[in-house]
């Protein structure tokens, strides 16, 4: 769009492209969480940085990567400006929780949609661009779940470290379950980041579970080295309870950013784990992860979607402009 050469495109020669690639161009603003959070000070400072004319792109550019980390006071001031927008500007909002967002921000909102890379797709860049073998291009591109920038920044031992974690959940005995539980409260408590992503790495095991609780070829595992493992596990599971507590995890997943009490709301997520497997019948945890197409003509994943309409959804973008 503020591309010199080109209208639709960009050309990635001229200085204007060489500037925004570089990171320095005056018309162009990224807005990045401090910390964990996106601070009423960044809202402030961006709204006198575009409340001028541009002064060399054809419009003003705001970036806003991790929305949904606004705190409520910065929300308020984005708002204020959506409200009243700047004349040439364009402000994107990037998210994978859009709807972790104000309702009044999102009432404001065009929707946009990125369909995931294919596995294969992601690996060979992996292999072309930063030179990993084909084992390890392989196991990131299935653990990105089709996005590359998350490929491309993931960290392979804390993402396997958090997967045998969550796998613990149903490996373990009744008692040494409990005790396990009650230490990673404890973790949780201090650290809600550290709770954000064991719930990351108890989605990816349960996204397999589902694919072979509902008998799937094991193709479409994402965790393939795991396979004999997963089917253990599996083998005691029904689809009942996969849905049931599909909605207990993904609502704890949206009450998190909300500022709810973090061991509060990780403690009843458990308790309705800790609750199936103390019964001694099956168990399941599911997610909220894209499937694949074929998983979608089935009648397994045609009655799933009749419970839970939208399993097959997962927004990721917003673009608010004028």
């Amino acid at each position: 769009m503020n591309c010199s050469q080109k209208q639709a495109d960009f050309c990635d020669e001229c200085l204007s492209c060489r500037k925004i690639d570089k990171a320095i161009h005056p018309d162009i603003s990224l807005v990045r969480p401090q910390g964990n959070y996106i601070r009423i000070d960044q809202l402030r400072e961006l709204q006198n940085r575009i409340a001028f004319k541009p002064l060399e792109a054809k419009s003003k550019v705001v970036i806003m990567d991790e929305a949904e980390k606004l705190t409520p006071e910065a929300a308020g001031a984005l708002l204020k400006t959506l409200e009243e927008p700047p004349s040439n500007t364009i402000i994107i909002l990037v998210s994978h929780k859009p709807f972790s967002l104000p309702a009044t921000i999102i009432s404001r909102c065009r929707l946009m949609k990125f369909n995931s890379l294919k596995p294969a797709n992601i690996a060979k860049i992996l292999i072309e661009k930063v030179s990993f073998n084909p084992e390890q291009a392989r196991l990131v591109a299935s653990l990105s779940l089709g996005r590359i920038g998350r490929a491309l920044t993931l960290d392979l031992s804390r993402i396997l470290a958090l997967r045998d974690e969550a796998l613990r959940v149903f490996d373990l005995e009744r008692g040494n379950r409990i005790k396990y539980i009650l230490s990673k409260l404890k973790e949780w408590e201090k650290d809600r980041n550290e709770a954000e992503e064991w719930l990351n790495g108890l989605l990816i095991v349960g996204r397999d579970l589902m694919v072979l609780v509902s008998g799937l070829p094991s193709v479409f595992l994402i965790n393939s080295d795991l396979e004999k493992r997963l089917s253990s596990i599996a083998n005691k599971l029904t689809l009942e309870m996969t849905i049931s507590l599909l909605e207990n995890i993904r609502k704890t997943q949206q009450l998190l950013p909300q500022n709810v009490n973090t061991q509060l709301a990780m403690n009843n997520l458990l308790n309705d784990i800790l609750e199936t497997c103390s019964t001694q019948t099956k168990l399941c945890i599911a997610c909220d992860i894209t499937l694949p197409t074929e998983f979608i003509k089935t009648k397994t994943i045609s009655a799933w979607k009749k419970q839970i309409p939208d399993i097959t959804k997962r927004p990721t973008i917003f673009l608010i402009y004028k």
